[in-house]
């Protein structure tokens, strides 16, 4: 299958990907469990003075799937909270993509297991049976 004859959404990227990795182990991680048991409103969230982790409710299949966690921090206007040796940027050439791709999916990270519904997995299953595997 040529490029230009792939569906929009196989053949829409063309950069680097990246993956930035948060390098500090010694963030406080919160579970929403804390915030059952403690008296602490969520809202004082913002008061926080330092990032912090937090698990949240396994309330969504994404999250679940994901093994999702967020950040939280003292400032949430701060486009950089991180120092610079907090954080790894791992970066992803275009030319190596499918290859990674095709690995994750091997170990099966794949879109359809990040993102469980119909529309994922039609879209997986698509890529699954096209030559590209962008």
């Amino acid at each position: 299958m040529e490029r230009e004859h792939l569906p929009h959404e196989l053949s829409k990227h063309s950069e680097d990907s990246a993956v930035y990795v948060i390098k500090r182990k010694d963030i406080e991680v919160i579970s929403n469990a804390y915030f059952d048991s403690d008296p602490v409103d969520r809202t004082d969230i913002f008061q926080w003075q330092e990032v912090k982790k937090i698990v949240p409710s396994h309330i969504d299949t994404r999250i679940i799937a994901q093994v999702g966690i967020f950040t939280a921090h003292p400032d949430p206007t701060d486009p950089n909270p991180f120092i610079e040796e907090d954080i790894e940027k791992l970066i992803i050439p275009n030319a190596q993509r499918r290859d990674w791709k095709r690995t994750l999916n091997l170990l099966g990270v794949n879109r359809a297991s990040l993102f469980p519904d119909l529309d994922n997995l039609t879209s997986h299953l698509t890529w699954l049976r096209t030559d590209s595997h962008s």
